[in-house]
């Protein structure tokens, strides 16, 4: 009789096949929402570092171009050449861990590929097809030049890598009239309205580009 009673704390002191299914079910749960909200905040900030990294390298060059010729790559040095190509190859030389020249043609799908920063819209391939660049980590660089500015378009963790979203992994910049690179949303850049630049609502084909700002002011 005294072994039975003694099983039988063993059994009532133990945790019955239901009870493990129902803590299963719940730690289960409990992963679902928290582990990608995890690799999220992951990528972000390996994001957000590769973004650091990529404007210290740009303004680099630019600064590098100064030293060498005494004058700043303002719009209008740019513009008062044939074209971004020369552009291109006014700079080339001074990025230091290149893997492919400034004769590589921009992707012929890359409204396939870009969205804007709610993922909702393409970017225009038009807008980034005036030259591209690809460094060694796989940073892939697109240059525009219009009548309305100077832009690089920098996607931080490569093209075949998504999400492939501006204000997400990849980042406008623009060179202003004084030659000056900036981050799109500081001020004096173009498209630095945070609401319609930079916002889940925005209907623009530019919405994400204030973001970079944003990202490297830890906003």
């Amino acid at each position: 009789m005294k072994n039975c009673l003694h099983k039988f704390k063993i059994f009532k002191n133990g945790f019955t096949l239901a009870e493990v299914l129902i803590t299963l079910v719940i730690v289960g749960v409990v992963a679902a929402f928290t582990i990608p909200t995890l690799i999220n905040k992951t990528e972000e900030r390996e994001f957000k570092a590769a973004l650091k990294k990529n404007y210290s390298i740009l303004q680099q060059v630019f600064d590098k171009y100064y030293i060498e010729h005494g004058e700043r790559l303002s719009y209008d040095v740019i513009t008062s050449t044939s074209g971004t190509k020369t552009f291109l190859q006014k700079i080339e030389k001074y990025f230091s861990s290149i893997k492919s020249d400034t004769s590589i043609a921009p992707l012929s799908n890359f409204s396939e590929i870009y969205t804007t920063y709610d993922g909702k819209r393409n970017l225009i391939y038009g807008n980034f097809n005036d030259g591209m660049m690809i460094l060694n980590d796989g940073t892939a660089l697109f240059f525009n030049n219009d009548s309305g500015g100077v832009f690089i378009l920098v996607d931080v963790n490569g093209y075949e890598k998504k999400p492939n979203r501006l204000g997400k992994d990849t980042f406008m910049f623009e060179v202003i009239s004084n030659g000056n690179l900036l981050p799109i949303g500081a001020e004096g850049t173009q498209y630095a309205d945070m609401d319609k630049y930079c916002s889940n609502n925005s209907t623009s084909y530019y919405n994400g580009a204030a973001c970079t700002n944003k990202v490297l002011m830890n906003k």
